[in-house]
């Protein structure tokens, strides 16, 4: 980790993102001017008794005590929260937006707090530079340039080792009362964005009135099962970190959406990522919290021991086909992996077990037998007309779940 300017542990970005990361600083005059203004008017309307701009004030207030006491560089020295980020953002002039984007592009779009709108903006020119420069990038394309509004919050052809990285939103991501964030799993890159945008548009439809969605791929999964990863829970725990991080930021741009929900749904390892990132990193009362999570054809659930470690709001819900061999590695599962000489293998607890306290449910089987019939087993989740993804639509509005459930 790079050292900032007065000693202290700098930011996890680096090259182009580390400078980028340095350039939505303030400029100290200007800083300070904006600041005492914001102040001012935050003072004001406290009060008033103004309850919409209490929770801003209560930021602002922070923000000033800390830069009172720090340099510049300190205040910037450890990872930002959303907040500070979006603060900050929001009291630089257009200028000085406008040079931060031209000058650092998509890298800008790392920062958590970021509006959504310039997010998409340096995505789509990074995708076009992709495209000129002759890359295949047709699956985001594809993505990106389908029905509807979409949204390209995330974007990196080179992440990864070559595996990419894409975020892609669908419908009103800031504005819709019910947002569904999808994670998947093992085996999953850049060239697989198609496919997540099939998926993504299926739960949109199954949940209906209006519901978005965000496709999220901003982790390492697992390449497949020659990997070894896939069998230990190392990068569903990082990827688990930028998730919360993703969630917190869309909480925040979404912060104003009268009865808004957010569900993230796990498929695969994606699961795993959800619930030890959940587990891990959400704080009391933050954005990122979710109103209900759904784990889909599950592994393991990873750092979380029960549903509530969880901490969604409306609980933890658990989807599953009893022919998907899949589902049945969790401890306490089916088919539990052993630890082999002592080693961190397996991913958790399966959270379809009793104990765990996940309300589950069972798509039934059509396995066609053989290898085939058990690999569709795990990746007809999002099928139209299938159970699963009913259970998922009506998780994602906020009904009823219309088929029996256990737990």
């Amino acid at each position: 980790m790079a050292a900032a300017l007065d000693g202290s542990p700098g930011p996890r970005w680096s090259g182009r993102s580390r400078e980028a990361y340095e350039a939505v600083k303030w400029d100290d005059i200007a800083r300070w001017r904006r600041l005492a203004d914001l102040l001012r008017r935050a003072a004001r309307a406290v009060e008033m008794g103004d309850p919409a701009l209490v929770s801003e004030a209560t930021d602002a207030i922070g923000l000033y005590g800390s830069l009172s006491t720090n340099s510049a560089s300190g205040v910037w020295a450890n990872d930002p929260h959303p907040a500070d980020v979006r603060l900050r953002w929001s009291t630089m002039d257009a200028e000085a937006q406008r040079r931060a984007e031209v000058e650092f592009g998509p890298e800008l779009a790392d920062l958590p707090g970021i509006p959504l709108d310039v997010r998409d903006r340096l995505n789509r020119d990074e995708l076009r530079h992709d495209e000129a420069a002759g890359h295949d990038v047709s699956a985001v394309r594809d993505a990106v340039g389908g029905p509807g509004s979409t949204w390209l919050l995330g974007y990196s052809r080179s992440a990864h080792d070559g595996d990419g990285t894409a975020v892609v939103g669908f419908g009103d991501v800031a504005g819709a009362e019910n947002l569904a964030v999808l994670v998947p799993g093992v085996g999953t890159d850049l060239h697989d964005v198609r496919r997540g945008a099939r998926q993504a548009r299926a739960v949109q439809d199954a949940a209906g009135n209006g519901a978005a969605a965000v496709w999220w791929l901003g982790y390492d999964a697992p390449d497949g099962p020659s990997d070894g990863a896939m069998v230990t829970m190392s990068r569903a725990r990082e990827g688990g970190t930028a998730l919360v991080a993703e969630l917190d930021a869309l909480g925040r741009a979404r912060e104003g959406v009268a009865g808004g929900r957010t569900v993230v749904v796990g498929h695969s390892y994606g699961s795993t990522t959800v619930a030890s990132g959940l587990a891990d990193g959400v704080p009391a009362g933050g954005a990122g919290r979710p109103d209900a999570v759904v784990l889909v054809g599950s592994p393991g659930a990873g750092s979380a021991r029960v549903a509530d470690d969880l901490r969604a709001r409306e609980g933890v819900h658990v989807v599953k086909n009893d022919d998907d061999v899949v589902a049945m590695l969790g401890s306490g599962g089916r088919l539990p992996v052993p630890d082999v000489l002592g080693a961190p293998w397996g991913l958790g607890t399966d959270p379809a077990s009793p104990g765990f306290g996940a309300r589950v449910w069972v798509e039934p089987s059509r396995n066609g037998g053989g290898l085939a019939g058990l690999w569709e087993a795990h990746t007809s989740y999002f099928t139209p007309g299938t159970t699963s993804l009913g259970v998922i639509g009506d998780v994602v509005a906020g009904r009823s779940v219309s088929t029996e459930g256990s737990g």
